[in-house]
């Protein structure tokens, strides 16, 4: 309270103390009663609220175990909890188990999202693995004519997508996505991914036509 405040409190005060003490002096038990309720109102509104009990990290990791079984186990999963409980403030719930509520949440919601960038990884290696054509037989072509052929990769038409390509070129523009657009949206890797095959495409073209 600022210094107008606690004086405008010690005079109500004093006042009701003066009003309860007549009342004692002059018998007057309803007058009496009714100061002692006013004193004790007026001492509730200016108490000062009780201090909130803080969070202990023990009991923070108990209710993640409880409530995540692989809390401990999932390297990835608890590094990224425990991530997650470091830019949170505990302050903010009342309870061990309502902050673990928070932080599981958070991490299912992280490793659902990244779940199908991991798939649709393994459908284009699975791909490139069915699409993988024959091995080409030897022939009496000159070695020019067959060096020629292999620079040209799987496709002879612009590259649409990563299995049109040689293997190493499209592993590299995997790689670069997976650096580059790991956190961006299926449509911004989508991009990134046509964009690099036909770079590379009109590079290699452009080298094989020399």
């Amino acid at each position: 309270m600022n210094d107008l405040t606690t004086m405008l409190h010690k005079q109500v005060q004093e006042n009701l103390t003066r009003t309860l003490d007549a009342a004692v002096q002059a018998g007057d038990i309803a007058a009496a009663r009714n100061a002692t309720k006013q004193i004790a109102e007026l001492a509730l509104s200016t108490a000062p609220a009780p201090a909130k009990p803080k969070l202990a990290d023990a009991d923070i990791r108990a209710a993640l175990k409880t409530k995540a079984p692989w809390f401990g186990t999932d390297p990835r999963k608890s590094a990224k909890a425990v991530e997650f409980g470091k830019n949170m403030d505990p302050e903010a719930f009342t309870t061990a188990e309502a902050f673990a509520d928070a932080v599981v949440k958070a991490v299912d919601e992280e490793f659902k999202t990244a779940e199908p960038e991991e798939k649709e990884d393994e459908e284009t290696e699975e791909d490139e693995k069915e699409e993988k054509p024959a091995a080409r037989k030897k022939t009496d072509a000159p070695s020019g004519d067959t060096g020629r052929s292999a620079s040209r990769g799987k496709s002879s038409g612009p590259w649409a997508k990563l299995s049109d390509a040689p293997k190493d070129v499209a592993e590299t523009i995997r790689k670069q996505a997976d650096k580059f657009t790991r956190n961006a949206p299926k449509e911004a890797r989508d991009k990134f991914i046509s964009t690099a095959l036909g770079s590379a495409y009109a590079a290699q073209s452009k080298g094989a036509s020399k």
